[in-house]
């Protein structure tokens, strides 16, 4: 009965050793697999970092050079158009053709009242123009 006590307790020393050593190559293993994986996490986000630095510092080099005015006179001269200069020159002549007829002859009663509602809607204010 000692003998199998004592090779019952030896099995069970083996047994305990063996699972040791298991859990121990378990445990080295996820320990080097955490490494390499927290390794090329930190290689990653450097590269990301890395390209977002390099951007950041293209965002700085466009904003340097930056004019204001420069920038809105290209606007202007980028959006002037024969057709609509055309038509602007036509619009002024209307106007100042209008001007000078107004100014040449007395208005009639009908255009008087007319000119009158046009004012009144235009400023918000009295009749006759307010200005």
């Amino acid at each position: 009965a000692r003998e199998r006590l004592l090779d019952s307790m030896a099995s069970r020393d083996d047994a305990v050793q063996r699972a040791a050593a298991r859990f121990e190559q378990s445990e080295l293993a996820r320990l080097q697999h955490l490494r390499e994986e927290l390794s090329a996490f930190a290689s990653l986000e450097r590269r990301h970092l890395e390209e977002r630095l390099r951007l950041l510092s293209s965002l700085e080099e466009a904003i340097e050079p930056m004019d204001a005015d420069a920038d809105l006179r290209l606007f202007v001269e980028r959006g002037k158009d024969a057709e609509l200069t055309h038509q602007y020159g036509k619009a002024l002549s209307l106007l100042d053709w209008d001007f000078e007829r107004r100014r040449s002859k007395p208005l009639s009663a009908a255009e008087l009242s007319f000119t009158d509602a046009l004012d009144t809607h235009d400023d918000g204010g009295a009749p006759g123009g307010g200005a």
